[in-house]
């Protein structure tokens, strides 16, 4: 690949050679597990975004991450990722105008990458992450929303726990559980921790195969947990039983070891396994998130749909997002290292919404904004409509770190008791949104 295709230049030219050598690499791409293309098909519409409402909330200077909301769809929260932003916790009764509750500051030597409800009312958990080598921190932070000690307007920490520097978590839905993960941290894949006293939580064990584990999601009904292993000897996408929710065990595996990068596939890699969900039809969808180069898609595998299952989890189809283009490390060709390009066009996190005989995907996708993908047929997944969250972009007091221009959508959250989405841009706050098919 000659250093031309990696050079940004401006202009219609530029942008069109650009997507240009993707189309050629996806249509030269070998096939892989079934998979042969990832250049989106066209096709009619089947569904549509509509922006129901925004948010910059408290616009300190920094970044919005995670999207999460509760079950019953009245409130959300989000965190951030430099700065002293912290966690908010978002009204959505009227989803037309998300309103901050509260916001909980932090050190901005910590970014809280991930938040997450309990199932329990009162309760959610933030990620505690250093952002410099000689930073220490305690771990997961429990918080009090209304539990026993705090309210909505004024939250209290309950406690921590024990998991040291921690980029992600989940909590079992249907028990007093959490899991923890960090990707850069220790030899296993998760903590487990009982929190049935969330002020006073226990570490009861490790568990999950070795490797650096980036993320996971639980689905209720099977309580099959659904895990990206973003590096590793268990690199890829592993299933595990938490029917005993504090003994999680494996089911099954599609292992990215010695399958095509994709600097060597062209445009269907398996790479970077970044966040893993499911779809109740029996799917599991796999995000690869890559920095720079060839940007990652999505992955979809039949674990059930047909003739996979979980513990054969078979790759029918992938897709990426509908304007991606190459990523340069060194957009000005000074010899150095740059970030402007880093991670624009790859795939982040995503959510299935269910509607009726379709089943979609709504997803962050940085750069592109929040996207909707139609995988009805998921072995011709197909991104079929998208909003770029840029509104107020000119308002914004964020980010602190050179990571492009607005939109950058960090992800996307369905809520089936409402219908809505609750989206998250790291740089200009949090959207609502309904799907209209």
């Amino acid at each position: 690949m000659g250093n031309d295709i990696m050079v940004r230049e401006t202009g219609p030219s530029a942008t069109a050679s650009r997507r240009t050598v993707l189309k050629i690499l996806g249509a030269a791409a070998a096939t892989t597990g079934g998979v042969g293309t990832a250049v989106a098909r066209d096709r009619q519409a089947s569904a549509s975004l509509e922006k129901l409402g925004h948010s910059l909330l408290s616009n300190v200077e920094g970044g919005y991450t995670e999207a999460a909301i509760r079950d019953d769809g009245r409130y959300g929260l989000t965190g951030s990722f430099l700065g002293t932003g912290g966690s908010y916790l978002v009204d959505l009764e009227d989803p037309s105008n998300p309103t901050e509750v509260h916001r909980l500051p932090s050190s901005p030597l910590v970014r809280n990458a991930d938040v997450k409800f309990d199932s329990r009312d009162g309760l959610y958990y933030r990620s505690q992450e250093p952002n410099r080598g000689d930073v220490s921190v305690e771990g997961a932070a429990v918080i009090d929303y209304g539990f026993s000690e705090g309210s909505p307007e004024n939250p209290v920490f309950l406690s921590h726990l024990n998991s040291g520097p921690t980029h992600n978590l989940f909590p079992h839905p249907n028990a007093s559980v959490v899991y923890t993960v960090n990707a850069h941290e220790g030899e296993f894949g998760l903590d487990v921790f009982d929190v049935s006293d969330p002020a006073n939580p226990s570490k009861e064990r490790v568990a999950g195969p070795p490797g650096a584990l980036h993320d996971i999601v639980i689905d209720p009904n099977s309580e099959h947990m659904h895990a990206a292993y973003i590096d590793g000897e268990t690199r890829g996408y592993v299933i595990l039983d938490v029917s005993d929710p504090l003994s999680p065990s494996e089911v099954g595996r599609f292992s990215y070891v010695d399958r095509p990068t994709y600097s060597d596939a062209g445009i269907v890699g398996f790479e970077n396994a970044h966040y893993a969900d499911y779809d109740p039809r029996g799917l599991g969808i796999v995000g690869d998130e890559m920095a720079y180069g060839i940007p990652g898609g999505k992955h979809f595998f039949d674990i059930g749909w047909e003739e996979g299952s979980p513990s054969n989890p078979i790759h029918v189809g992938f897709t990426r997002s509908p304007n991606a283009e190459m990523m340069d490390p060194d957009p000005d060709k000074d010899g150095e290292v740059e970030g402007w390009e880093a991670f624009d066009w790859t795939t982040h996190n995503h959510d299935v919404v269910p509607m009726g005989d379709q089943s979609l995907l709504v997803s962050g996708d940085y750069l592109e904004g929040v996207v909707l993908y139609d995988m009805t047929d998921p072995t011709n997944p197909t991104p079929i409509d998208r909003y770029p969250t840029k509104d107020r972009a000119n308002e914004v007091e964020g980010p602190i770190f050179d990571v492009g221009h607005p939109p950058f959508c960090w992800g996307a959250n369905y809520n089936e008791a409402t219908g809505i989405v609750f989206v998250t841009d790291l740089i200009t706050g949090v959207y609502t949104f309904q799907v209209n098919a």
